[in-house]
């Protein structure tokens, strides 16, 4: 664990809130179908078809792996599409509660889903993390989306405080020049550099803001969410960020 863990703390802390939203799909969702919106370590819970084979995909991310306990609903994990598909045990089979499984994203984040059958639940789950989103806009407008899969573990590794195989970490520089913004360390590895940062209440209020303060050579950003009320005086409370630009081209 490096440095500045009062920070980390925090936004470890806010990442197991799971913010459950049955909500108002948009034209292109069948109805049959629940989005539920969530944090990277979310515990879910939702219901789900109990007739028929159920959908569970991630929205502009890919499930990697799963692990669910033996017997009951099997578990079909279709590795090119990034989905999973689970089937209900056959009809002479006991009654089981319900569905309990881990599911690891392509892009380093994971969720525990607990899925109870209910006659007219939805044949469809889908997953939406607003970090995993955020990322993978930066990557395309700077660099393409083929940098998502090696910038978005590096965030999430220096949002933790965990230095991935090859980083080494150095005291702050004067790398930055956005208002409100100051640098708590930086990691420097073979291909990329990664500022931990602190936003103070007068600093971006989002990772769009943060990364064009930045500069163009910025190819993600990312930016913790608020937490708690605001100090006595009314400020905002700070923020922990992540920003990282590219040092090598491929």
């Amino acid at each position: 664990m490096t440095r500045f863990s009062k920070w980390r703390r925090r936004v470890g802390a806010a990442t197991l809130i799971a913010c459950l939203h049955a909500g108002a799909a948009g034209a292109n969702v069948p109805e049959a179908t629940r989005i539920l919106d969530a944090r990277d370590h979310a515990e879910l819970a939702a219901g789900i078809s109990e007739g028929g084979v159920v959908r569970v995909a991630l929205i502009g991310d890919r499930i990697a792996r799963v692990v669910r306990a033996p017997g009951g609903w099997s578990v079909e994990h279709d590795a090119d599409a990034g989905d999973i598909y689970l089937r209900p045990p056959a009809e002479n089979a006991a009654p089981e509660g319900p569905v309990a499984l881990f599911v690891g994203s392509e892009r380093g984040y994971t969720y525990r889903l607990t899925l109870e059958p209910a006659v007219g639940g939805p044949a469809q789950i889908l997953i939406r993390n607003a970090a995993a989103d955020a990322v993978a806009d930066f990557a395309r407008r700077e660099r393409g989306g083929g940098r998502i899969a090696a910038l978005a573990p590096l965030i999430r590794a220096a949002a933790n405080g965990v230095p991935p195989a090859g980083y080494a970490i150095g005291p702050p520089v004067d790398c930055c020049g956005a208002e409100g913004v100051s640098v708590l360390e930086v990691w420097r590895g073979p291909r990329f550099e990664a500022w931990v940062l602190l936003v103070g209440g007068d600093g971006p209020g989002d990772a769009l803001s943060l990364a064009e303060g930045l500069g163009p050579d910025i190819a993600a950003a990312w930016i913790a969410d608020a937490a708690g009320e605001p100090s006595a005086e009314g400020r905002a409370m700070s923020r922990l960020a992540v920003a990282v630009r590219e040092t090598r081209a491929e």
